[in-house]
């Protein structure tokens, strides 16, 4: 794992000379990560790995991660590897990443609910598209096959689209590959799931013998449901309990609840496409959970992931060669239904005004029915999402 062989764009004295630290943009259980800026113009900035002080363990998982980048190659869906330091101060590893303007996943879902009220349709097709040919990349097109075997919020990174100024459709890139492994027929009967508990697969393809290719696609489609619900895709604990009393820890530790959660909390697969008075009833949601259906369409796919029959449930490779024309194709439909809409609700407010003009209504009171109608607010702009 020596830097010259993997031709790095950013080389460590590159970086010391060059970079400043900013701001810590998250933890996790491995590392930190933390922002740093060009000396010479604050525009251009990265994404610091480094692993958590005095755990070995952490360290050894980051000494993995770079060689299973090396080793995956570049692709447009997974995030970028810049370089490393196997000997930063104080404590290494460290990888230089490409920074993601638009942070993870699950902060980016909250600034778009903030500014449209729920999330958009086309924006979940657009993470079903990236997501699907990043893991297709990792599948099928990598210098050996992996699993990722962590897909979840934290891991799903966002950037605004080169040339797309509709800041729902930014580019999606699957990120944290400390728990990647690769999928051969010597490891095949040896791996474990080792992801967040909340998005993944049934318990049975967690487990040594169990875990194949399809622990990604399940875990795409826990992706796109808490992406589009905003629910974490597992049965609800305490219903879970309350229906099995006899799992009930006899302390409650937190350890012990994690123990459960982690074993034995069988994931949820709920559909997409239900009404909002169908989710309250089906999801116990309160209405303020609630979100507006999506499509039938989508559902489709969605659920197409959450096959429980291994055999049956639909590869990355067919995702890519089927579902990725389909999302494209729906983001053109809704992109183009979203213009028209703006269009006739501008043409409506200037109707209304003219009537109102028409009917004399120049003094005051024209002028407070113009004003009671406001033109509807436009979308905010992409740099409202950006962090």
């Amino acid at each position: 794992m020596s830097n010259p062989d993997v031709g790095m764009i950013l080389t460590p004295e590159r970086f010391k000379q060059n970079y400043r630290e900013v701001k810590v943009l998250g933890e996790g259980a491995d590392g930190q990560v933390i922002c740093y800026a060009h000396r010479a113009d604050a525009r251009q900035q990265i994404a610091v790995k480094v692993p958590v002080v005095g755990y070995v363990k952490a360290r050894l998982n980051l000494v993995y991660e770079i060689k299973a980048l090396v080793e995956i190659g570049s692709c447009d869906q997974i995030i970028s590897l810049l370089g490393f330091d196997e000997y930063h101060l104080p404590h290494g590893p460290a990888i230089y990443y490409e920074y993601c303007d638009l942070g993870a996943a699950h902060h980016f879902r909250q600034r778009l609910v903030e500014a449209y009220g729920s999330v958009p349709e086309e924006t979940v097709w657009k993470m079903f598209a990236d997501l699907s040919q990043a893991l297709d990349w990792l599948h099928n097109k990598s210098k050996n096959p992996y699993i990722h075997g962590d897909l979840k919020s934290d891991n799903v990174m966002v950037t605004s689209s080169p040339n797309q100024l509709d800041p729902r459709l930014p580019t999606f890139k699957l990120g944290d590959f400390s728990r990647a492994k690769q999928y051969t027929a010597q490891t095949r009967d040896q791996l474990e799931y080792n992801g967040g508990h909340e998005f993944g697969p049934p318990h049975l393809q967690r487990i040594k013998g169990g875990v194949t290719l399809g622990l990604d696609i399940w875990n795409l489609g826990s992706m796109i449901q808490w992406f589009a619900l905003g629910q974490f895709p597992s049965a609800d604990f305490d219903d879970f309990i309350a229906k099995n009393p006899h799992l009930m820890p006899k302390d409650w530790t937190r350890h012990a609840i994690d123990e459960i959660k982690r074993t034995l909390l069988p994931p949820a697969v709920r559909p997409l496409n239900l009404s909002q008075e169908a989710q309250e009833r089906r999801f116990r949601f309160y209405p303020n959970q609630t979100v507006p259906p999506f499509s039938d369409k989508l559902n489709r796919w969605y659920l197409l992931c959450h096959e429980p029959d291994l055999r049956k449930r639909v590869s990355a490779k067919r995702l890519v060669k089927f579902l990725v024309p389909v999302a494209q194709r729906e983001i053109r439909i809704l992109s183009g239904k979203r213009k028209i809409d703006e269009v006739q609700s501008k043409l409506k407010h200037l109707r209304r005004g003219a009537r109102v003009l028409r009917a004399g209504g120049t003094g005051s009171v024209g002028m407070e029915a113009l004003s009671s109608h406001p033109p509807p607010v436009p979308a905010r702009p992409a740099r409202r999402l950006i962090r």
